[in-house]
């Protein structure tokens, strides 16, 4: 190394920058710097250096993230071929075939699906064990109890949701005055439903008179659609229009749920 100044002033210049890119790369390699990786890269660095902390066989191979989906996409290939190979009228098939009619035998919807299942299948390990201990035959049950359980939760939020607008605070006045004028009130519940499965019909009721086929607030009021004439200029027309976002879109999902007792066929 020559400790000299350089005569020329453009060598000065490119001595430092070389100076600057030495200092910089011994910075990189140093062990004192911080490896800025991402959450899974670093799940990934963590269990490659300690396997049997993480709960993995130390000659098992751990997927990159790049290749986690290509081997997705060759598994769901190799599941679908391998219950379309299956004889008609097998379960499994039967399952997969309905569920793809569900999908209008769209390959690439249903295969979105099954990789969200697979992406959350930690969520399924209760269930199969409580399939596990009753029996295969306790699956239809043990899928309606889940299903009402998680029913009857969305309509008790919709029961404050909606209780807590003007609209549901008042409910009870806002039928009599229906009744009043002689519009239609059959099937309309003079309450607020209790958040039951049984009284699903009665929240499907709720959103067939006071809103559109998409969910959206009625802007739109007259005897077809169960009031009667000049009703928007009322102030129960008003408080239907402003009828929270959230709340009209919890009471459109209700269109949704199954009736109490249906079958689950998937």
């Amino acid at each position: 190394q020559n400790d000299e100044p350089p005569e020329n002033p453009l060598d000065e210049t490119f001595l430092e920058l070389a100076g600057n890119a030495i200092s910089r790369h011994r910075q990189l390699i140093s062990t004192d710097v911080l490896n800025i990786m991402t959450f899974h890269g670093f799940c990934l660095y963590m269990a490659k250096r300690a396997p049997l902390e993480a709960g993995i066989a130390p000659d098992c191979e751990i997927m990159d993230e790049e290749i986690q989906p290509i081997l997705m996409d060759e598994a769901l290939q190799n599941v679908r071929d391998r219950l379309f190979s299956s004889p008609r009228g097998d379960i499994k098939r039967t399952a997969f075939e309905n569920r793809l009619l569900y999908h209008n035998n769209n390959w690439k919807s249903i295969s979105e699906e099954l990789k969200e299942v697979i992406k959350t299948r930690d969520q399924f390990e209760d269930l199969i064990m409580e399939v596990r201990l009753h029996g295969i035959t306790s699956l239809p049950s043990v899928l309606n109890e889940r299903l009402q359980a998680y029913i009857e939760r969305k309509i008790h939020n919709l029961l404050e949701k909606f209780r807590s607008s003007n609209l549901g605070a008042g409910w009870e006045e806002f039928v009599d005055h229906l009744s009043s004028k002689g519009a239609e009130v059959n099937g309309l519940p003079s309450l607020l439903p209790n958040p039951s499965w049984e009284e699903l019909p009665s929240w499907q009721a709720i959103a067939e008179r006071i809103l559109t086929k998409v969910g959206n607030p009625r802007k739109q009021f007259g005897p077809k659609s169960g009031f009667y004439s000049n009703f928007k200029k009322t102030i129960w027309g008003e408080l239907i229009e402003s009828l929270p976002e959230d709340t009209a879109n919890a009471l459109h999902e209700t269109r949704d749920y199954p009736a109490e007792g249906d079958t689950i066929a998937d």
